[in-house]
């Protein structure tokens, strides 16, 4: 059963909680990314598991699909 966990990440001032953060992170044994790392990581799962780019752009918030493509699309080539 998944439990809700507190936010990290505050929307009005866009800073983080640097305590609760590294408390996520030893609790689950994650690496220490950068929100910006973190949410390549996600879109790099994304495509690995040949989610549809138009899906992912959405996600990302991406003006349009050229920039999710361009983006993450060698990493399809290097699949193959």
């Amino acid at each position: 059963m998944m439990r809700a966990i507190q936010l990290i990440y505050c929307l009005q001032k866009r800073t983080s909680s640097p305590h609760i953060q590294i408390v996520i992170l030893e609790r689950h044994n994650l690496p220490n990314l950068t929100f910006h790392g973190l949410r390549h990581s996600y879109a790099s799962f994304m495509v690995s598991k040949n989610v549809n780019f138009k899906i992912i752009q959405e996600q990302l918030g991406h003006v349009n699909i050229q920039e999710t493509i361009n983006t993450y699309s060698l990493l399809t080539m290097k699949d193959k």
